[in-house]
């Protein structure tokens, strides 16, 4: 069977943030893999670490990657 992918992507806004733990239970409970995919350019490390772990125990997994500047992200 091939496995199915939800993939969706977020900056360091923390009202989006927050939804991140959510968005992966959704996508799992709907028997997809939860990636999403962070731009960091100011997460602060503790409130990465907390998305990060609720993500984690929700069955996603989180890509974070470095802002490039001169280069719009969101």
């Amino acid at each position: 069977m091939m496995k199915k992918y939800a993939i969706s992507s977020v900056n360091e806004n923390p009202e989006y943030l927050f939804f991140v733990p959510l968005w992966c239970a959704f996508w799992k409970n709907l028997g997809y893999e939860p990636c999403v995919i962070t731009v960091d350019k100011h997460i602060p490390d503790n409130l990465l670490q907390l998305v990060s772990t609720a993500t984690e125990k929700n069955g996603g997994i989180i890509i974070n990657l470095q802002h490039i500047d001169g280069y719009k992200t969101c």
